[in-house]
């Protein structure tokens, strides 16, 4: 039987503490989705929207939650309209990481589409939590997907379809203040009457008709933007696995759990988390800069390595991964903290908990280098 978490249940009193703490402090919110079952089932991460001009308000109380808690924060990325929060404790083979997402209000690159303050207004009592209106619910999904993605994917088509049955017409009347009325009508329709791909085919038009309708508002458009380049700027370093060995299957599975563990639970800052082969010292050039993008943005970079890695990216801390037919052998670079464990055995065969096993230790020398002053995660 392949390897599971044992339960959830530190992240589930995590969870339970930082609902408590909003409720105390009489500060809105909202889980944007997957709330079902919350706090005791906890699927991915967790997805919060805030009262503009609360977000850092809340960021504290998130902080104060996982100080009650035990919970340790290893990676914050955070501006006025978003903010990335993750999050370890030590309690692996129970869930070992929560990682927590702010928004003040839905956006694309920054340009509004649905405002927080609409959002909470509606906002409905579920369960010891709250989730949006369905057709709130309904617009997140859909122009979120559209607009990053270019399509509404599949697997959330007939919930955007339940979320809005009843309720095309405020679907259409809530879009077209950031869209326009004739745009509104179009996307509400073709929703209902599942016509996919024509959504997927207008997309530039929709961008185009978001951004000329947040340029009525050009100062505050220009001000939110350029706060969310220079936040982008300052986003902190990512993962660098590099797992080495004689290649084959075991090596690639080990791989692609690493990064399926990584998207599943938001591991580090999303969106890019990519696999590299590396077979001798030409593989990765012109990949370079690459690389170097994705672990500048605060992303995962896993190098799927068939000789022994040349190291480069040395701005960068390298988690090693040593594979043989037996076992996995962990080295960390902590040259700049000796004192720090950094060598470490696995000897599963099982490549879903090994790479449990490799994360719970990635995150956990992160956090005892973070309480040592290092400037590795700002």
């Amino acid at each position: 039987m392949a390897f599971t978490i044992r339960n959830n249940e530190a992240a589930s009193q995590f969870l339970s503490e930082i609902f408590d703490w909003f409720d105390k402090n009489q500060i809105l919110y909202s889980i944007q989705r997957n709330y079902q079952g919350y706090p005791e089932t906890i699927t991915g991460d967790v997805d919060f929207v805030v009262p503009d001009g609360q977000l850092f308000a809340s960021i504290d109380g998130i902080m104060n939650a996982a100080l009650q808690t035990g919970w340790h924060c290893y990676l914050q990325n955070a501006w006025e309209k978003t903010a990335y929060l993750g999050f370890y404790q030590a309690v692996y083979p129970d869930r070992f990481t929560l990682t927590i997402e702010l928004f003040a209000g839905a956006r694309w690159h920054g340009i509004p589409y649905l405002s927080s303050e609409e959002i909470l207004s509606r906002r409905m009592s579920c369960g010891v939590t709250w989730r949006p209106h369905p057709v709130d619910q309904a617009i997140i999904t859909v122009i979120h997907h559209l607009l990053y993605n270019y399509q509404v994917p599949p697997k959330y088509r007939q919930e955007v379809l339940l979320l809005i049955k009843d309720d095309a017409v405020l679907f259409q009347n809530i879009l077209a203040k950031s869209i326009g009325q004739k745009f509104a009508n179009e996307i509400a329709n073709d929703v209902v009457e599942q016509k996919w791909d024509a959504l997927a085919n207008r997309v530039r038009t929709y961008q185009v008709a978001l951004l000329t309708n947040a340029l009525k508002r050009p100062i505050s458009l220009i001000s939110t933007l350029l706060d969310g380049f220079a936040a982008k700027k300052k986003a902190p370093k990512g993962a660098l696995l590099v797992v080495e060995g004689k290649g084959g299957r075991f090596q690639d599975a080990l791989c692609d759990e690493l990064l399926k563990l990584a998207d599943k639970w938001h591991i580090f800052i999303p969106p890019i988390r990519e696999i590299f082969l590396y077979s001798d010292k030409d593989m990765l050039e012109g990949q370079d800069e690459k690389v170097s993008r994705i672990l500048r943005g605060g992303g995962v970079v896993i190098i799927n390595g068939r000789k022994k890695f040349e190291r480069r990216f040395k701005e960068f801390p390298l988690h090693l991964i040593r594979c043989n037919e037996e076992n996995c052998f962990l080295e960390m670079d902590h040259s700049r903290y000796p004192e720090l464990k950094n060598k470490c055995q696995l000897d599963s065969r099982d490549v879903v908990q090994l790479a449990y096993q490799v994360w719970d230790y990635i995150l956990d020398s992160t956090v005892q280098i973070n309480g040592m002053g290092s400037d590795d995660s700002e």
